[in-house]
């Protein structure tokens, strides 16, 4: 059925790494059956699989610049 469809496509997504593409379609399917649990579910999940990813961006960016910067110092001694 078209829930299952849904819930599938976003899965397939999410294992492609593509959480924006997950989060979509499920919130396609959500237009269609906005009480629809398992779509709720998903994307509950997607969205904190969403969060620790960016979180993870950031910290690893974090680590790249601290690191850039170490080695400017380094070499402006």
């Amino acid at each position: 059925d078209f829930v299952e469809e849904t819930v599938a496509k976003a899965r397939q997504f999410q294992a492609s790494d593509d959480l924006d593409e997950a989060i979509s379609a499920v919130n396609k399917g959500l237009a269609a059956y906005p009480q629809e649990q398992r779509l709720l579910q998903l994307k509950a999940s997607l969205e904190r699989s969403f969060t620790e990813m960016q979180k993870s961006r950031s910290r690893w960016k974090d680590l790249e610049d601290a690191r850039n910067m170490e080695k400017k110092a380094a070499g402006a001694k």
